[in-house]
């Protein structure tokens, strides 16, 4: 397991877990690079990809090494703009950041032409998803089905979206219809 982590197995000090030990190192390689001080940081945080979803349209992927927020704003029926903000732990007493530069990319744009995703790795992931999205658009559009089927599990937040909206947008025009009357 150190080993996929891309470690020395070697180097795995005797009793101590890979996991544990990969997040210490993760902790003094990103405490360094940040200028800050993780060693309070759990090795979940440090190592795992955890996502929160924000209704409607945010997803938030709290961990230190992937410190992701992915925002969804519909153009139209068939299109969207998919932001992606990368968030970075400051030094105490720093001021924040002045906002980073908006860079746009088309849907067939590598994030490898963004230092900042290139230089993480991220941008290897983020064209899979990109990938991704153009072929699931795609296949809606071409299917003959009416509407989507779901998975169980890994789609359970999309149906839980849909069931809200239809919600919320039901209430809403029976407010709307009442204060016809």
């Amino acid at each position: 397991l150190f080993a996929a982590l891309g470690q020395d197995p070697a180097s795995l000090p005797e009793g101590m877990g890979a996991r544990a030990r990969h997040a210490e190192l993760m902790r003094a390689r990103l405490g360094e690079l940040y200028g800050v001080d993780l060693s309070g940081v759990s090795e979940s945080q440090m190592l795992d990809s955890i996502e929160y979803f924000l209704f409607p349209n945010a997803c938030f992927f709290p961990g230190i090494s992937i410190p992701l927020i992915y925002r969804f704003r519909p153009l139209d029926v068939d299109h969207c703009v998919h932001e992606i903000m990368l968030l970075r732990p400051i030094p105490k007493g720093t001021p924040p950041p002045a906002p980073a530069p908006v860079i746009k990319l088309g849907i067939n744009d590598s994030y490898t032409t963004v230092p900042e995703f290139a230089a993480t790795g991220l941008a290897y992931v983020l064209d899979q998803d990109t990938a991704n999205f153009y072929r699931q658009r795609a296949g809606m559009q071409a299917s003959r089905k009416r509407g989507q089927t779901l998975g169980n599990y890994q789609e359970v937040r999309i149906r839980h979206l849909h069931r809200r909206l239809d919600e919320y947008l039901e209430r809403d025009a029976n407010a709307m219809l009442a204060s016809d009357d």
